[in-house]
């Protein structure tokens, strides 16, 4: 049997051939000329077959139930407010004719802006909701989301304004509440994240009769939040100081790192090795491959300095952020912790000072790094190859490079929608799991157990089609990218056969340029859009560290030890005005045991309160 069985795999084997290497041996295999026509008919037929069942079986009936279903419960919601707002407006007239309305409460019958947009905007499916369905009431709920957003965006420019205004100085007029809503303002956070919300709403919905004077008075008041907290950055650059040796030595290490790479780290130079082999030099070959070796060896060593150098640099700032800041809260008077509260100052002292850490310690290496990668491969490519080559074999980035963002991007939004998705149906089962007690008093296990199956094979099916979808946004990418590869060879022929450039220059300069220089543009022009992001923790810091108080004493001693009256005469002959000390009176016979020195103390106080300045000591 198993003769038989060998006999047989060998007969099948054998028939293969033959039908893939007829007589002139080129039918299938190997990829040619000839044989391209056959491939492109498989291709073509398996493509065929790939449309047919993951693109045109169409939407299941589960997923058009649980469509219909949103429909109407979005309908229903729409039909609740319309209708909840014509009884506050009624009651508002009512109360009105009796003489006890007023504007700011007839102002109040609208919802939030963010639950009206929910009701217009899927934000799973990335569609208006009356996409599938058409809604009746959708015109006028889009209506009322408009005046609502502009009411917001109103409310969030006056408290943001009320907010910096008690910075200066006490207001008057305001009640406890309004100052409350202020202090939440106070950082411009608010304010940022309300003009992100209207440019989402610019973009997913298409409305573009905002009013511009409200716009340009909310831009205009960031900018000058922005502008004042900027000025007061000097406070972190005494934070950071500690930490600029650690961050110089790691941006040198990865400069130095990034150099070596961008020599060492390239296929021409395993060619090289190669070739030097095969022309039967084997001791030049060796001595080739062991300067390739010791090359990558010192990178591995100096890549371990440049990641502890950084790592030391980020957690030392970040340990001296969260320190400060937390002396700067402690330092506080009782009021402000009234007006802000608890989780809020924990999250700014934990989440800012991440932040702060990550975008001014870790992103300018990160970027340093990337340049510097791009700056040593252009080099070489421009000096490796001749000028008339240059030219042509960067053409194909002008392709790849956009082609790569965009494909890039589209990539992030389809994993961005299996991550909600994915958060739809944990949440339906959680739900069930949690109220399980419900489900048994009722007798529901059977329906709950349908409806779990059908929300299961609803998101199986959306994840799925996503899934597809990417995989045809790669599918176009990659082929483009390997398309460029072998564009930049093609060109390459004609420049190796004159003898211009050897293979091994060819090759390396193929993949320099399509591989080491496009991808990191391509994160270069990601992390663009970030930096202006990057300084928003910064400002709340700033604010919080340059916060005074007026009850409390300060920080620092408002005292200071003088050795003897000589002493004493150079400290007041080195403190002028610009020391900041309001008054300065010296305190005599003082008793032995308050100075260790026995000598004379000089005191600062403060005329605003009870605590003095910071007092650099001379």
């Amino acid at each position: 049997m198993e003769d038989l069985s060998q006999l047989n795999a060998a007969s099948l084997g054998r028939l293969v051939l033959a039908y893939l290497k007829p007589i002139d041996g080129s039918y299938f295999w190997p990829a040619s000329y000839k044989s391209a026509p056959q491939w492109a008919a498989v291709c073509l037929v398996l493509c065929t077959h790939w449309a047919l069942i993951f693109f045109s079986s169409g939407s299941p009936a589960s997923l058009k139930r649980a469509e219909q279903a949103r429909s109407a419960k979005t309908h229903t919601l729409m039909t609740s407010i319309i209708s909840w707002r014509k009884d506050a407006l009624s009651k508002q007239e009512t109360e009105s004719a009796l003489g006890g309305g007023t504007e700011k409460e007839g102002n109040q019958c609208l919802p939030e802006a963010e639950r009206l947009f929910g009701l217009l905007y899927d934000d799973t499916f990335e569609c208006p909701t009356n996409t599938s369905t058409p809604l009746s009431h959708y015109a006028e709920i889009e209506d009322l989301f408009k005046m609502a957003l502009v009411r917001d965006l109103k409310l969030t420019i006056k408290y943001t304004t009320l907010a910096r205004a008690m910075r200066v100085g006490s207001v008057s007029g305001e009640g406890e509440e309004a100052v409350k809503l202020a202090s939440d303002h106070d950082n411009g956070e608010k304010l940022a994240k309300s003009l992100e919300f209207v440019a989402k709403v610019v973009k997913k919905l298409k409305i573009v009769d905002l009013p511009i004077d409200v716009l340009a008075e909310a831009k205009d008041l960031l900018s000058k939040v922005y502008a004042s907290q900027s000025l007061k950055r000097i406070e972190l650059l005494k934070l950071i100081r500690p930490a600029l040796p650690y961050m110089a030595a790691g941006a040198f290490f990865s400069v130095v790192n990034c150099s070596l790479r961008g020599y060492f780290h390239s296929i021409g130079h395993w060619s090289a090795c190669i070739e030097i082999a095969s022309t039967g030099n084997r001791p030049a070959a060796v001595q080739a491959l062991f300067s390739l070796w010791l090359g990558h060896m010192v990178i591995e060593f100096i890549e371990r300095l440049d990641s502890s150098y950084v790592f030391r640099a980020e957690v030392l700032f970040k340990q001296r952020v969260r320190d400060g800041v937390l002396s700067a809260m402690l330092s506080q008077d009782y009021e402000y912790f009234d007006k802000n509260n608890s989780g809020v100052l924990q999250e700014r002292l934990n989440r800012d000072s991440e932040d702060i850490g990550q975008n001014l310690v870790r992103f300018p290496i990160t970027m340093l790094k990337r340049i510097s990668w791009l700056t040593v491969n252009v080099f070489f490519v421009v000096f490796s190859v001749p000028p008339e080559l240059l030219i042509p074999a960067f053409s194909p980035l002008l392709v790849t490079i956009p082609l790569q963002y965009f494909c890039f991007e589209a990539n992030r939004k389809s994993d961005a929608r299996q991550s909600k998705v994915a958060e739809k149906a944990v949440a339906s089962t959680s739900e069930v799991i949690r109220e399980i007690k419900t489900v048994r008093q009722f007798a529901m296990e059977p329906v709950e157990a349908m409806r779990y199956s059908e929300s299961e094979g609803t998101m199986t099916f959306m994840r799925e089609e996503l899934n597809c979808q990417r995989s045809l946004v790669d599918w176009f990418f990659w082929s483009c990218f390997v398309t460029g590869l072998f564009a930049t060879m093609w060109i390459g022929f004609d420049f190796v056969s004159t003898g211009a450039i050897t293979s091994a220059q060819l090759l390396d300069t193929i993949f320099r340029i399509n591989c080491h220089i496009a991808f990191p543009i391509r994160e270069i022009i990601d992390d663009i859009p970030k930096m202006g992001k990057l300084l928003l923790p910064l400002g709340r810091i700033c604010d919080l560290l340059q916060t005074k108080t007026t009850i409390e004493p300060g920080q620092f001693p408002c005292y200071l030890d003088a050795e003897s009256p000589a002493h004493l005469r150079e400290i007041f002959d080195g403190c002028g005005n610009s020391s900041g000390v309001r008054e300065c009176a010296l305190k005599e016979n003082m008793p032995a045991d308050v100075t260790a020195s026995g000598g004379r103390r000089m005191v600062f106080s403060n005329k605003a309160g009870g605590g003095g300045g910071p007092w650099p000591p001379p």
